[in-house]
């Protein structure tokens, strides 16, 4: 007869590499919908000064407590996602400087993701749990 310790501590590394993919999965799929936040184009318009090279610029700014608008797409390329501390941290996030001011002045596109995919997030982790779970 097995010894139940060696049961419990199977179980538990069990337990921990499913919730680790179910994690990972969802942190994924958390990356992808703060993408498609963000690609919402703006309106823009072409500028051409005098010296340098021309840009786009938008014409209207954002509306308030709407998530920016995609103008080069230079923040929606940095988000990226990451597991950390032996795969229990799922991290989504940007390098750019201005993610912080964009989220404190009301144009929220990490947090409105969170919110608005809750539920989904929640299943995501939760199907690794299932008998033949397959994320």
């Amino acid at each position: 007869m097995a010894d139940p310790a060696d049961n419990s501590a199977k179980i538990a590394a069990e337990v921990k590499r499913k919730a680790s993919l179910g994690l990972k999965a969802a942190t994924i799929f958390l990356s992808s919908r703060v993408k498609e936040i963000l690609s919402v184009p703006a309106p823009r318009k072409l500028v051409k000064p005098k010296y340098g090279a021309p840009y786009y610029r938008a014409t209207t700014p954002a509306t308030p407590g709407a998530p920016p608008r995609k103008l080069s797409g230079q923040l929606r390329r940095s988000i990226a996602w990451e597991m950390r501390q032996a795969e229990t941290v799922g991290r989504v996030g940007t390098n750019m400087v201005y993610a912080r001011r964009l989220e404190a002045q009301g144009h929220r596109f990490l947090t409105l993701a969170v919110e608005m995919y809750q539920n989904e997030i929640k299943t995501i982790m939760g199907r690794a749990f299932q008998v033949g779970g397959n994320i």
